[in-house]
């Protein structure tokens, strides 16, 4: 059985298009032909004759103007074969493919194909995901946030805004997973988590699981008075779930905050640093608080790695006692 090329060609589930050395279209293949169909082009199209190389060269889109100057590398010998990856999300469906050019046998044509690699970018999204959140609850990891936190650093520079963070911790939550079991203690900890998602909803808002019991809140564009309403706010939520400590009451957090807006005197960590500091300090209060400060100047407090010492007046706000 003897079969065309045009036939093998058909079989594929790339889409397959040959241009000459003008950059005209001089073949297409039924898996090309398709999805021109299937994204608005009329059914039948004759693609022959079509300048695909000028088609992209005109275009605003940023993929398409990187994919002429490969297609043009190519024809002017700058290179012997060539690929780059793209989206191409259509209004219900997000899609990924690859471009892929070879120069043809002769030598006076590109091969150019488009594979479909959805399932792969899928696959990395999800693994990266999975690398940038904590499996229990759900929220960002300390990796997310050394990623999220010079961007909005930088972000909120720019704009010359301020920006809050709070480092909360559960209070007596040894005893309370020592009496209830970590199952229970999971519990609570995804409870915590959802709370604290009602309160951080908008783009510039970021939440980690900072560690064991710990959670951290960036709150973009959110200035001291409003950071100290959300801390509030979220005491009050987590006093109202049906949580219930050891001895009976509620389950509570003690709230270390830090407002500021960017300046040369304070780096992204201080400001960790300066939360750190005053949740040690509500802690040392008796727990249950909210304490914090708006870093606008030099901060000379000791590190996180020495919580240990004296607090200076200045440096403390004991915003609500409950």
């Amino acid at each position: 059985m003897q079969l065309s090329l045009s036939t093998i060609l058909d079989a594929l589930e790339a889409q397959i298009a040959v241009i000459d050395a003008a950059g005209h279209i001089v073949y297409v293949n039924a898996a090309w032909q398709l999805f021109g169909e299937e994204n608005g082009m009329p059914a039948g199209y004759n693609w022959l004759g079509c300048n695909y190389l000028q088609v992209c060269q005109q275009s605003a889109d940023p993929d398409a103007t990187q994919a002429a100057a490969l297609i043009m590398a190519m024809l002017q010998g700058q290179q012997e074969s060539g690929e780059m990856e793209y989206p191409c999300h259509s209004p219900t469906v997000e899609r990924w493919f690859m471009m892929q050019l070879s120069r043809s046998g002769d030598g006076q044509h590109l091969v150019i194909s488009h594979h479909n690699i959805t399932q792969r970018k899928q696959a990395e999204a999800a693994v990266e995901h999975l690398s940038l959140h904590d499996p229990l609850t759900g929220l960002g990891n300390r990796r997310l946030l050394t990623t999220e936190l010079p961007r909005l650093w930088q972000q909120h520079a720019r704009h010359h805004a301020c920006m809050s963070v709070l480092l909360l911790d559960i209070d007596h939550f040894k005893q309370y997973n020592d009496h209830f079991g970590h199952q229970v203690g999971d519990q609570c900890l995804q409870a915590v988590a959802q709370v604290l998602r009602t309160y951080a909803q908008r783009a510039d808002d970021v939440l980690i699981r900072y560690g064991g019991e710990e959670f951290l809140v960036l709150l973009g564009f959110t200035s001291a008075p409003t950071a100290i309403q959300i801390a509030q706010a979220i005491q009050t939520s987590l006093g109202n779930l049906p949580l219930r400590s050891p001895q009976g009451g509620p389950v509570t957090v003690s709230i270390g905050y830090a407002c500021t807006q960017p300046n040369p005197w304070l780096q992204p960590e201080g400001m960790l640093a300066i939360a750190d500091q005053h949740l040690y300090a509500a802690k040392l209060a008796g727990r249950n608080r909210v304490c914090g400060e708006l870093a606008a100047r030099p901060a000379n407090l000791a590190t996180p790695s020495s919580r240990i010492g004296k607090y200076p007046a200045t440096y403390l706000q004991l915003i609500t006692e409950k």
